[in-house]
């Protein structure tokens, strides 16, 4: 299933949440379905609620840690972002959305799905820190977007393209005007190790996300202000970056 949630253009302040499928928005309350709409009717809005909770992963060695992203620059596809000063890169991760975890359990929460979330990176503040011997990641990010659908997982299983250790064989194809760049494997190392790396460090709570290895898309020159790039991840569905 694509989980989503949206608004309609003639109610444009109530966000409705639903089901995503063939072209439709099967609109729910959380048990039943309530109205279908045509994707010419709503618009779509992050697929978790704001503010956002996710943390993006890192690995140096056999140890993990994780950063987290500002939860007030985290938009939906689409929607823009400011490239500040000069270009800028895009960076793909695929990340896990966090379901609820029963009372008085110690084990990770399961996962409810994932997610593509595509973040503006500034190169010129990765040179600034680096030059300092001080951390990138995060610090050198001006925002995120999220890709429109939580994809559960059982979706993935009708396309095989989970293998046998609960990796990802996924793809995503990013395009802007004659540019085009092609990454393959995007989330090798299964996302449930990396929630429950996240788990030992502190408590995950439902609708947090977890973004496993950053892959960065890099065009001559770079992102500039007024571009609009398709990324697209296959069955997680398609992410909008649009640059101010």
């Amino acid at each position: 299933m694509r989980l989503c949630r949206f608004a309609l253009l003639a109610d444009p302040d109530t966000p409705r949440s639903g089901i995503y499928h063939e072209g439709r928005f099967y609109e729910t309350d959380g048990l039943n379905a309530v109205g279908v709409h045509e994707t010419s009717e709503a618009r779509l809005l992050t697929p978790v609620r704001v503010p956002i909770l996710c943390r993006m992963t890192s690995r140096a060695g056999e140890s993990w840690s994780y950063a987290f992203a500002d939860p007030a620059a985290v938009v939906a596809t689409g929607e823009p972002l400011d490239a500040a000063q000069g270009p800028v890169s895009l960076e793909l991760r695929i990340a896990a959305v966090c379901g609820v975890v029963e009372a008085g359990s110690s084990d990770p929460p399961e996962i409810l799905g994932y997610l593509p979330i595509v973040t503006l990176v500034r190169p010129d503040l990765e040179d600034a820190l680096l030059a300092q011997d001080l951390p990138t990641g995060p610090a050198c990010a001006g925002g995120s977007w999220l890709g429109p659908f939580i994809v559960t997982r059982e979706a993935f299983q009708d396309e095989a393209i989970v293998d046998e250790t609960g990796g990802l064989r996924v793809s995503a194809v990013a395009t802007l005007e004659a540019w085009e760049q092609k990454i393959e494997d995007i989330a090798p190392i299964p996302l449930s190790t990396l929630v429950a790396e996240c788990e030992k460090l502190s408590a995950l709570r439902p609708g947090e996300l977890v973004a496993g290895q950053a892959h960065r898309f890099r065009p001559l020159g770079g992102f500039a202000p007024g571009d609009r790039c398709r990324i697209d991840c296959g069955l997680l569905g398609v992410v909008i970056a649009c640059i101010a």
